[in-house]
């Protein structure tokens, strides 16, 4: 299904646009570095992004689920590693989302499926 049928999902292409431009503008040398004194690393802040979509697919389609790879710490500080990663991960919710405004529900959110594009 092309983007266009519902506008949501092409604000979701728009945000994965600017999550890549952002990271690839990132020196690569930082992403091992903390954003704040006490805080994670740059790297691992991307890496949760994509630990937490792989936690939706979990409940929402196990089949796509499965098929992920789990984030390698040792790898979070490497922009192409990252970036192959969030694309998996985008594009696997792109298709729950899609499911999710054909059918006005994602599996295991009680919101609607704009909610959970938000979220």
């Amino acid at each position: 299904m092309e983007s266009n049928s519902f506008p949501q999902l092409q604000a979701w292409e728009v945000h994965q646009k600017i999550n890549r431009f952002l990271l690839n503008h990132i020196e690569e040398s930082l992403l091992s570095e903390k954003a704040t004194e006490n805080g994670k690393t740059i790297g691992s802040r991307f890496a949760h992004m994509h630990t937490v979509r792989l936690m939706w697919l979990q409940v929402s389609a196990p089949d796509l689920w499965t098929v992920m790879e789990k984030i390698d710490k040792q790898q979070i500080h490497h922009t192409y590693y990252l970036q192959q990663q969030l694309k998996s991960s985008a594009a696997a919710l792109s298709e729950v989302l899609t499911m999710g405004f054909q059918t006005h529900k994602i599996k295991g959110f009680s919101g609607s499926p704009d909610l959970f594009l938000a979220y």
